[in-house]
């Protein structure tokens, strides 16, 4: 997993220390000594971080892979997390949804799909995926049939995010963005139920 990674390592003269860094990484930042001392703590620290965040189900980046994006509706990528989850609520689609948007521009820079989320009172919303679905509190592959061909690697990127938060209820998915778990790019989640636009 580590050697995957960019490395950058120098010394600093102010601290007589070797200091190696992963950018892609968070927190991936030691020194040693030796170069070689720095390298391997930084390797050690990268598998840290990557055991981190499949224990906190936090989608963990991949420098190999790149997105080619066939430029998906978001209601195809609904549609496509329906499927693969048999059955979800409103509430985990729009916020499972909302996360392979956010996480693609962190990770590729570039969306998954153009159409963008609401900052509703209770939570991100789509409209579209609102007017759709909003007498629904579960959803089935049957009741949102939009296909789309998909590369590999959006197909391996939103398999990443439905790994990472796929099995989340609604109430937890609530608790990720409120223990800070998710970059701090959007609004809070709650009960589907409650969506409502703000007063």
């Amino acid at each position: 997993m580590s050697t995957a990674y960019n490395k950058l390592f120098y010394f600093s003269f102010s601290d007589n220390l070797y200091v190696a860094k992963a950018p892609e990484v968070s927190g991936a930042c030691c020194d040693g000594m030796t170069a070689a001392d720095a390298y391997t703590a930084l390797d050690d620290i990268i598998d840290l971080c990557a055991d981190s965040c499949r224990q906190n189900r936090i989608p963990l980046y991949d420098p190999l892979k790149k997105l080619e994006s066939t430029s998906p509706l978001v209601l195809e990528v609904a549609s496509h997390i329906v499927k693969s989850r048999k059955s979800v609520t409103l509430l985990q689609l729009q916020d499972l949804c909302y996360y392979c948007k956010v996480w693609s521009l962190i990770w590729f820079d570039t969306p998954l799909y153009r159409e963008e989320f609401q900052a509703w009172a209770d939570g991100p919303v789509n409209a579209d995926l609102f007017r759709k679905l909003q007498e629904n509190q579960t959803v089935r592959p049957e009741e949102l049939q939009f296909p789309h061909a998909f590369s590999d690697s959006e197909e391996w990127f939103i398999n990443c995010i439905l790994t990472a938060y796929g099995c989340e209820s609604g109430d937890d998915l609530c608790a990720i963005s409120h223990a800070a778990r998710m970059p701090e790019t959007g609004p809070e989640v709650t009960d589907p139920k409650r969506h409502r636009p703000p007063a």
